[in-house]
């Protein structure tokens, strides 16, 4: 039995389009975009092939054909043409001066060193004191402090003197006459005493101290510093850099007149006009 020809819309549908199968299915150079995918089955199935009869892909399956099989052309289409398309929409997509015909970039990266040596440069730092002070203090520590000073004589000796003329003593004896009360000396008596002595003392004194305790010195330093800082040495620093050079323009091999008009033939050519042209290749005959 010979199956009745479809035509391409008894297949496909608006809300089973073609390009909604191929926006679900991969990366399609335009985009992930339900809204696109949407009007381009519009303007596709309505205007430009939804009347043609199918192609003997989809003429000669089942009558009732699977959503399966339906995903299937569309994936094996992909296949074929998806260089294409990316191509032809990077083409599309490009940016540039339809006046240009010279586009050159140079990028460099790379790291710059940079020795500086300055003149007499040193590395010094000096403090000068202002009003500086410094105060000790001596405080008896934990243990209590005290002082204890002994003197031992040494070498010591006693000198003693006898001045005998300074030690002689006169008497003189006197006598009375028969109812005289008037003495008459009648002897006289001279008499030594003992010496007199005098005592002196030589000799020196050691004198021994003994500390119990501790000292703590505590040092209290008031005033501040001016510092002055000289430095010298070499300086190196390092640099990293990223460069991009951009040459554009016309070498003059072409004019700017006719690149102005292969400018308006190429955007007289669509890019969908000649996606929905490869899709006719698999999916429609050629005639009505």
């Amino acid at each position: 039995m010979r199956h009745q020809r479809k035509r391409l819309s008894d297949v496909f549908t608006l809300t089973d389009g073609i390009f909604s199968r191929l926006r679900s299915m991969t990366e399609i150079p335009w985009g992930d975009n339900q809204t696109l995918a949407a009007q381009l089955d519009l303007v596709y199935l309505t205007n430009h092939s939804g009347e043609k009869y199918a192609a003997p892909i989809i003429n000669k399956a089942d009558d009732d054909l699977t959503s399966e099989y339906k995903t299937q052309v569309i994936s094996a289409i992909y296949s074929i043409y998806k260089n294409k398309w990316d191509r032809l929409y990077a083409i599309q997509s490009a940016e540039y001066n339809p006046i240009e015909n010279y586009s050159m970039v140079e990028e460099h990266t790379g790291t710059d060193t940079k020795t500086d040596t300055p003149t007499n440069w040193k590395d010094t730092e000096t403090k000068t004191p202002t009003n500086w002070k410094e105060t000790k203090e001596h405080k008896p520590g934990v243990s209590g402090y005290s002082e204890t000073e002994t003197q031992t004589p040494e070498e010591w000796k006693r000198v003693t003197e006898s001045d005998k003329a300074d030690n002689i003593s006169d008497t003189e004896t006197s006598v009375y006459g028969f109812n005289s009360t008037t003495a008459v000396p009648s002897a006289k008596t001279k008499t030594e005493l003992d010496s007199k002595s005098t005592e002196e003392q030589q000799g020196r004194y050691e004198t021994k101290k003994e500390i119990e305790g501790s000292l703590i010195d505590e040092t209290s330093q008031t005033g501040t510093f001016k510092t002055e800082t000289e430095k010298s040495g070499t300086y190196e620093s390092e640099t990293e850099y990223n460069t991009t050079l951009t040459r554009s323009g016309n070498i003059g091999v072409t004019t700017s007149q006719q690149m102005i008009q292969s400018e308006i033939e190429l955007w007289q050519w669509l890019f969908f006009e000649s996606v929905f042209k490869d899709l006719d290749q698999i999916l429609t005959l050629s005639t009505y």
